[in-house]
């Protein structure tokens, strides 16, 4: 990763504990709270090309007449990835909200709205506890606006920066290194 990127997520996830979390949170808990909001933007980042396609498709009687594999299946195909999300509502259209009380209800929605994976992944991560507890702070809004901003990249283009880095990374390091990288890789490759 170039020093310069690599500073500005740096400075992204600074900010992220200073505007949002400090005050509000332990600091020990500040990484339970932002790697599930990055994991959950990155895969609202893959899905945003497909989303109405899913959402006419899921609409439709011949969706609603198939069984519930085959439905996920076909959402898969629309989406071109393991997962998906028949909700209405984008970490975008959620940016801005002022009603506390509406964007809890929609980012709820938001958040059931994804495939039975990603739900496992949520609960892994006990996000639906930490959207609650960002809500009674008054924080929520706050980290999704942290999330959603235009000036830090979470799609595609940082994931191939992050493997070209790995690349660098194994022709660098020990073997033993290398290994434990492999392993954490091969783990992340099947969530995202």
């Amino acid at each position: 990763m170039e020093q310069q990127q690599y500073n500005k997520l740096f400075t992204f996830l600074w900010n992220i504990a200073n505007d949002v979390l400090v005050q509000a949170f332990e600091k020990g808990d500040y990484k339970k709270i932002t790697l599930p909001f990055i994991v959950l933007r990155r895969l609202d980042l893959l899905l945003a090309d497909t989303k109405q396609q899913v959402l006419d498709f899921s609409k439709t009687d011949t969706f609603r007449e198939l069984p519930e594999e085959s439905q996920e299946s076909q959402l898969c195909m629309l989406t071109r990835h393991p997962f998906y999300n028949v909700s209405p509502f984008t970490m975008n259209m959620l940016r801005g909200e002022t009603d506390e009380t509406r964007l809890l209800l929609n980012f709820r929605a938001y958040l059931d709205g994804f495939s039975k994976h990603v739900q496992d992944v949520i609960t892994k991560f006990d996000l639906r506890h930490y959207v609650e507890k960002l809500n009674d702070v008054h924080r929520l809004g706050m980290m999704i606006d942290k999330m959603t901003d235009k000036s830090i990249n979470l799609g595609m283009r940082l994931c191939s920066t992050m493997r070209t880095m790995r690349s660098y990374q194994r022709s660098t390091t020990t073997p033993w290194e290398r290994c434990s990288r492999s392993c954490f890789a091969s783990s992340t490759r099947t969530t995202a």
